[in-house]
């Protein structure tokens, strides 16, 4: 019943069994394996090398129709300080999975008007815990302020009468050094303690937003 409003999966075998779109964004593993690659230099200035280094090497591989950038990895404020405004341009949106979805829109608008950037040009990607209810005050609150695109998984496919589980997968080492994932959910926060404190640390993590997951 979505119609023209379904324009495709993430889900790549799906797609091709189904002859659906495959779309999608990078996932958080991306930016944590580049920092136990790139361990060694990452701490240069106080800031992530290995973050900027997976930007660039990302856009160089799959260009302009896959650059939609994972912003929470470390959290959305350590992202916003070091998305330069030439990826910002370049750059043909953002993918919030985190926080509150209000909150981040209202600061990705904010950032591209401080870039010069017309928010109404980029498309911002809301993927988190989403509902129909909660699509639906998502779009209220930003229509004709920016594009808008739902990445609405597990209430959508999840159809048969069972209470949803949060499962997620992530890289826990990359090039012998532990890996961390903040997220602007504090209580979404993935890695052994010592590289979680690190990451807070090395990206100057300030959000205090914590809600436990959907289980």
């Amino acid at each position: 019943r979505l119609g023209k409003y379904f324009i495709g999966t993430s889900n790549v075998s799906l797609g091709q069994k189904l002859n659906i779109a495959i779309k999608g964004t990078l996932a958080h593993e991306t930016d944590m394996v580049f920092s136990g690659i790139f361990r060694a230099s990452d701490d240069k200035a106080g800031t992530f090398v290995s973050h900027d280094k997976m930007l660039e090497m990302w856009y160089q591989e799959y260009g302009k129709a896959l650059s939609v950038a994972l912003t929470d990895t470390y959290g959305d404020d350590f992202f916003f300080e070091h998305f330069t405004k030439d990826q910002a341009e370049k750059w043909i949106g953002l993918r919030q999975d985190s926080g509150d979805p209000i909150e981040f829109g209202k600061k990705a608008i904010a950032y591209y008007k401080k870039m010069e950037i017309d928010p109404k040009e980029k498309t911002l990607v809301f993927s988190d815990g989403l509902t129909v209810d909660e699509i639906i005050r998502i779009h209220k609150e930003f229509h004709g302020k920016v594009k808008m695109i739902f990445g609405w998984g597990t209430t959508l496919t999840n159809d048969v009468g069972f209470q949803t589980m949060s499962l997620i997968v992530k890289a826990t080492q990359a090039n012998g050094h532990g890996t961390a994932k903040l997220s602007n959910n504090i209580a979404k926060a993935v890695g052994k303690d010592e590289d979680k404190s690190r990451a807070i640390r090395m990206a100057n993590y300030r959000s205090t937003y914590n809600k436990a997951p959907q289980v």
